[in-house]
């Protein structure tokens, strides 16, 4: 939609994170518009069978920067102290 600002990093981030965690991105589709739709909509789950092994930390951590409102979404100030960085880095 045309709003960007500092926090639209911080969605990229998310997004890497998730396919660094199971391997694949987190918005699939058959077609380049519906995988826009699912960007847009930020429609996306945990339901792979890796996401099992996966820390509940780690989830709410790409929970919290592919969250679709800005004003919601976490700061870079916020991502570096969260709890899931605690659990990775003991």
């Amino acid at each position: 939609d045309g709003k960007y600002d500092k926090r639209t990093d911080n969605w990229s981030i998310g997004v890497i994170a998730f396919f660094l965690l199971c391997g694949e991105p987190p918005f699939n589709g058959d077609t380049t518009a519906a995988i826009f739709n699912k960007i847009k909509t930020c429609d996306y789950d945990f339901k792979q069978k890796i996401w099992k092994t996966i820390s509940p930390e780690a989830k709410n951590f790409i929970e919290k920067m592919i969250e679709p409102n800005l004003k919601q979404r976490m700061t870079v100030e916020q991502a570096l102290v969260h709890k899931w960085f605690e659990v990775v880095g003991g």
